[in-house]
């Protein structure tokens, strides 16, 4: 069902989302090629280059699928008044909510990774990379709980969609 019929256009919102999405995803590759480029001619690919692989997979991935998934989520109504929407509309709109919270935690948390490792890789003081390893250890704990937390946030875990149906949500 479309949301043509609901007052108020928020295309200028939808615009701006797609265009985020698209500048992204034409801009990372030239970014991570380059640092990979660099590092292969000086024979010095690190930990914190693979991890800044992964993340730009992980986030391309996520932006390819958030491209689609935006288009998708404004048709169903996303940036309206959940008030104003269909119920089928707003299921569909808060499935899609759910998913971005988890691939948006990943994401960010696999990028706070690769800087992490980028400064063990040129700090050679003792207590600096003592430093940079809690923290890194900190950053995947706290990637992992609210990864689990956000997948978790409502018993049962579809209650997170379908909001009539009996069980509880956690306020996050």
């Amino acid at each position: 069902m479309s949301v043509d019929h609901i007052r108020g256009s928020i295309s200028d919102t939808a615009r701006s989302e797609k265009l985020a999405c698209i500048v992204f995803c034409l801009i990372d590759p030239i970014f991570v090629a380059t640092r990979f480029w660099s590092r292969w001619t000086v024979r010095q690919i690190g930990a914190d280059d693979w991890i800044s692989l992964v993340a730009f997979v992980r986030l391309g991935t996520s932006l390819t699928t958030c491209g689609v998934l935006i288009n998708l989520a404004h048709q169903y109504g996303w940036g309206h008044h959940t008030s104003d929407l269909p119920a089928k509309d707003l299921e569909i709109t808060l499935i899609l909510h759910w998913t971005f919270q988890i691939t948006y935690k990943l994401s960010v948390a696999l990028n706070k990774a690769s800087i992490i490792l980028l400064f063990l890789r040129i700090m050679p003081q003792k207590s600096y990379r003592i430093f940079c390893w809690a923290l890194l250890t900190i950053i995947s704990l706290f990637a992992i709980s609210t990864i689990i937390a956000g997948v978790f946030q409502c018993v049962p875990v579809d209650k997170a969609w379908h909001k009539k149906k009996p069980g509880y949500c956690y306020p996050l």
